[in-house]
């Protein structure tokens, strides 16, 4: 309601100029969300004769191409690591304190999920020692008007891989400003 659509898409667009100046040689993947496709949604619904804008809607938007950033979107690995954005399992059908047990029981791999803004971490062991490790990262918002009531949690993660695909997950929490 704050904010214009095409004034998010230009901040967005300034915020990925601003991280490919920073980062001119890495590998930077853009993986669309429940947000974006909100937007395809919409078109979809209240303008079918233009749907064929949808594809390419956000990729020119947001100068992906130009800006040598790969979008994606569906879920994806990195080495032994899945990539999910987490709203790929519909909701109601789970609890937010235990979504890295949820996401197991569909994935049962290493993996990472970010949607549900909370920071946990998890290892999950069967028979013949057989494990792989699970996390759930914060998110980067503020205080949100429409969202005033929640369990929410600020933080991010940094991944490292190496070249057997192996990688090393930290999990970072934000707490007061703070980073744990």
């Amino acid at each position: 309601r704050g904010k214009r659509l095409f004034d998010e898409i230009s901040e967005g667009r300034e915020f990925l100029i601003s991280l490919r100046n920073m980062f001119p040689d890495t590998k930077i993947t853009f993986y669309r969300g429940n947000h974006e496709e909100r937007i395809e949604r919409y078109i979809y619904n209240k303008a079918p004769e233009l749907s064929e804008l949808v594809d390419t809607l956000l990729i020119d938007k947001l100068e992906l191409n130009k800006l040598n950033i790969q979008y994606i979107t569906e879920p994806y690995a990195l080495g032994k690591l899945w990539h999910l954005h987490g709203h790929e399992k519909p909701s109601g059908s789970y609890n937010p304190e235990y979504i890295l047990n949820v996401f197991n029981q569909y994935v049962g791999d290493h993996f990472v999920v970010f949607h549900y803004h909370r920071t946990q971490s998890k290892t999950f062991k069967r028979i013949g020692n057989r494990f792989w490790n699970t996390y759930a990262v914060g998110c980067l918002c503020g205080d949100l008007e429409y969202a005033r009531l929640n369990k929410w949690q600020n933080g991010f993660g940094v991944c490292y891989y190496d070249d057997n695909g192996d990688f090393t997950f930290d999990n970072k929490t934000i707490l007061n400003g703070i980073i744990y």
